[in-house]
């Protein structure tokens, strides 16, 4: 049984933004939809991040063996406290 996990700033649109920011600053091409993100290089896409900020949860879907480290930490620069799932569809 889990404990209760409060909330991810990420839960709201500005702070959602700010990750898209984030992203884009490390040098990734980024296409945000709601709680979804496309990840991609000048060679295709990297990952799609999925966001369940209720659950203080996201879920990182890995197409590519590359930059998920840089990936992760854009997300908990957002949010140091949300749990991150990564999961390689290679």
């Amino acid at each position: 049984m889990g404990g209760f996990r409060s909330p991810s700033p990420l839960i709201m649109p500005g702070e959602r933004l700010r990750l898209l920011r984030e992203l884009r600053e490390r040098g990734f091409y980024v296409r945000m939809h709601a709680y979804e993100y496309l990840v991609g290089d000048d060679r295709g896409f990297l990952s799609i991040i999925l966001l369940e900020p209720h659950r203080g949860e996201a879920t990182i879907l890995r197409l590519r063996r590359k930059a998920v480290n840089q990936i992760v930490e854009a997300v908990t620069s957002v949010d140091p406290s949300i749990r991150i799932v990564v999961e390689d569809l290679e």
